[in-house]
């Protein structure tokens, strides 16, 4: 500026000239969208869509699948529980056999020791017999005894095949 700028006496060159600014055109409007085309995407967005899709399906197949295995699972549980109760039962029975037969073992063991006890009393009878036989002849009483005493062995004999 120059000297005489200062003291108010402004030269056209200095000053400025302010000038209106013109009025600023309206922005313009963006296109309108153009309705969705799948044609018209990228192919890294094809790509993710079509990802997401078989995302989508494979979701759904698991799902049923899930499904038919849960469904599954319940018919193998009622199973367990229905062989569960049938080995309990099994086992209540074999129990019950076992006791029946721990009972029919004693018993038998009690007849074996009463035969034997008998056989010896049907021995020691034979030997009073033959000492009577001595001394008078008693054939059929000899033979009553023997074949007494022949169908005790058998018995005793039988048994002790069952005894094991």
């Amino acid at each position: 500026m120059s000297i005489l700028g200062s003291k108010g006496n402004a030269n056209a060159q200095d000053k400025k000239a302010v000038m209106p600014r013109p009025p600023m055109p309206p922005a313009p409007r963006p296109p309108e969208a153009a309705p969705f085309d799948p044609r018209n995407m990228p192919p890294a967005v094809r790509e993710w869509a079509s990802a997401q899709a078989a995302l989508w399906d494979e979701n759904e197949r698991l799902k049923v699948e899930i499904r038919e295995l849960k469904n599954q699972l319940e018919v193998a549980q009622r199973m367990i529980e229905d062989k569960d109760r049938a080995i309990t039962f099994e086992r209540n029975r074999v129990a019950e056999s076992d006791r029946w037969k721990e009972v029919c073992q004693r018993y038998a063991v009690e007849i074996n020791k009463g035969l034997k006890d008998g056989l010896a009393l049907i021995e020691h009878a034979q030997a009073s017999a033959m000492d009577l036989a001595r001394q008078r002849p008693v054939d059929k009483l000899e033979k009553a005894v023997a074949e007494a005493v022949e169908t005790a062995r058998q018995d005793i004999d039988g048994e002790q095949r069952f005894d094991g």
